[in-house]
Formats: C-alpha cells, structure tokens, sequence
C-alpha cells in the first residue's frame, strides 16, 4: 500500500551524454567511456553512437565533434 509503479524515460540528444542539454566537455568523459563498445555491452550508449552502426568507434568522432560546444536541443 502506498507504493506504485513509474516508469522514467530519458531521451537525449546525440552528443548530450549526461542529459543536461548541452554538448559539452562534461560529455567527453561519457563518450570515452562508450568507446569501442557495441549494443548490448554494459557500455554501450546509443546517443554517442552517431552513424546509428551499433558500436561507439572512431567513425563516431566527427559527429560528435560537430556537436560539440552546442546546445543540443
């Protein structure tokens, strides 16, 4: 009694890694810890991966360095 379910969604952006709606320096330790992790690894974040190819890489770099310093939103 007094207990009920919620549900939390978080959507990001790609590039806002902790959600704070800023691409930013707070970000990279994020990033980096995505990296060269693919779906289904603990690891794995979805919005570091920007060509949407299932695994955090290098070729990831240049979408999130053209984000970087944005505001996401």
């Amino acid at each position: 009694s007094g207990l009920g379910y919620y549900e939390l969604a978080i959507t990001g952006q790609k590039g806002d890694l902790n959600y704070d709606g800023k691409c930013d320096f707070f970000d990279l330790p994020m990033f980096s810890a995505s990296f060269n992790q693919s779906l289904g690894q603990a690891g794995y974040n979805a919005d570091a991966d920007f060509n949407g190819d299932n695994k955090v890489d290098f070729s990831d770099l240049p979408g999130f360095s053209g984000v970087f310093g944005s505001s996401c939103q």
